[in-house]
């Protein structure tokens, strides 16, 4: 479903946001050798996505302060991505992309037991807060 959604822009060199609805690992992977770039919120329904193993993401950043963010890389069928990640209050949110760097973008503000805490977001979560709506 994803190619037939982005056809008409393929070999743009656009960034498409997916819903974590839409976050397939092989989708991801085709949409990027259609020459598109692409990023999705990873999500647990029953299950991880295959290929993402979350729990170990999340055992990994459990400790870490509000606002950590952290990019694993990988390339699979010879295309590069990323998991993006970062540790907010209750959870780790995770992104799986097809582009993106750690630069920081744009300031957010967390208020944690009454206590503003303030960190940047990096491209990728900058580029989902902004297109997700």
């Amino acid at each position: 479903m994803l190619l037939r959604m982005t056809e008409s822009i393929w070999q743009s060199g656009k960034m498409v946001v997916f819903d974590s609805g839409f976050c397939v690992f092989q989708a991801l992977i085709e949409v990027k050798k259609k020459g598109l770039f692409a990023a999705a919120v990873i999500k647990k329904r029953r299950y991880w996505p295959k290929h993402i193993d979350g729990e170990a993401i999340n055992s990994k950043l459990r400790d870490e302060p509000i606002g950590t963010q952290t990019a694993l890389p990988g390339v699979f069928d010879g295309v590069h991505f990323h998991i993006f990640c970062l540790k907010e209050q209750e959870y780790t949110m995770m992104i799986m992309s097809t582009y993106g760097t750690m630069e920081e973008k744009r300031e957010t503000i967390r208020s944690i037991a009454g206590e503003k805490k303030t960190f940047k977001y990096t491209e990728v979560f900058h580029n989902h807060f902004k297109g997700r709506h």
